[in-house]
């Protein structure tokens, strides 16, 4: 049985990655804060699941830090006003 694909026209997938809400991640440690795309790209950074960091975020209100995550890291959704896009 053959396993079919979607095929996305070309420039598709960036524009679905600009819809995803940019994530802030703050080391508690050296009180850095970094600002990634998405969920995915912060829980690379920080060596945890996609999930542990998208049940996090579920919790709180947007614009505000989680509880500590891997005992050094916390996240937050950055809120962005769609209103001003053209």
């Amino acid at each position: 049985m053959k396993k079919r694909y979607k095929v996305y026209p070309e420039g598709c997938k960036s524009d679905t990655t600009s819809l995803k809400p940019p994530v802030e991640v703050l080391d508690t440690l050296t009180n850095q804060t970094t600002s990634y795309l998405n969920k995915y790209q912060a829980a690379l950074a920080i060596g945890c699941s996609s999930g542990t960091v998208h049940n996090a975020l579920k919790k709180i209100l947007p614009g505000e830090f989680t509880k500590v995550i891997k005992k050094r890291y916390k996240v937050k959704q950055i809120v962005v006003d769609n209103e001003n896009k053209p």
